[in-house]
């Protein structure tokens, strides 16, 4: 983030990819065939969701210490507890719920050094504001990822939102890419491989749990 700008490193991390996808659909023998659909919107809101929450996670890295970063990331999945209740149904057990509980409350205790100095920084400001949209659109597009699986390969859903979010990186091209070459050629390409890994195992995860 200190190299390049937020939508180049959205369209590398989502072009590229879309490269261990394939691969996995192809593997799963669901490629190209595992690409048709019938709920083309609700790939539509799953990937809008998730790329506005890759966009804000990518500021917040850019502003924040990545400690403090990571600390706001913690909040997107305890967000997903009450999302799936009350868009769900699902019913937590007591103990997801302290756990919740806690999880909040750690956060809570790890952004407050950050927020309490006397005079507040802009930039955390913009990175801490950017960390809570991220974990409110990540539970959102969460949701929309454990309705999807009930129809839709997770593969498939893993690389429509690639699709989605590297034509959005792209599209900001015109207002100023960094010139990339060598080692920050090559951090775009290895995020890009990892994180599309990262996905296919958390679309996985999300198809076969609660």
């Amino acid at each position: 983030s200190v190299e390049a700008p937020v939508g180049q490193i959205m369209f590398w991390r989502s072009a590229v990819a879309l490269v261990p996808i394939v691969a996995y659909l192809a593997v799963q023998g669901q490629f190209p065939g595992g690409l048709r659909t019938r709920y083309p919107f609700g790939h539509v809101k799953r990937s809008l969701f998730g790329c506005v929450a890759m966009a804000f996670s990518f500021l917040s890295l850019k502003y924040l210490p990545l400690a403090l970063a990571a600390a706001l990331g913690f909040l997107a999945p305890l967000l997903v507890i009450p999302t799936a209740v009350v868009f769900l149904r699902e019913r937590p057990g007591l103990l997801v719920v302290l756990a919740a509980v806690v999880g909040f409350a750690g956060v809570g205790l790890m952004l407050l050094p950050a927020l309490a100095g006397p005079s507040l920084d802009m930039g955390v400001v913009i990175g801490v504001g950017a960390g809570i949209a991220m974990a409110a659109t990540t539970a959102a597009a969460k949701i929309e990822i454990k309705r999807l699986t009930a129809t839709e390969p997770p593969g498939t859903i893993a690389f429509y939102f690639a699709l989605v979010c590297a034509v959005g990186g792209v599209m900001t091209a015109p207002f100023g890419w960094a010139a990339t070459e060598g080692a920050t050629l090559a951090w775009l390409i290895g995020a890009g491989l990892t994180g599309g890994l990262a996905h296919i195992a958390m679309t996985e995860a999300v198809a076969r749990a609660p």
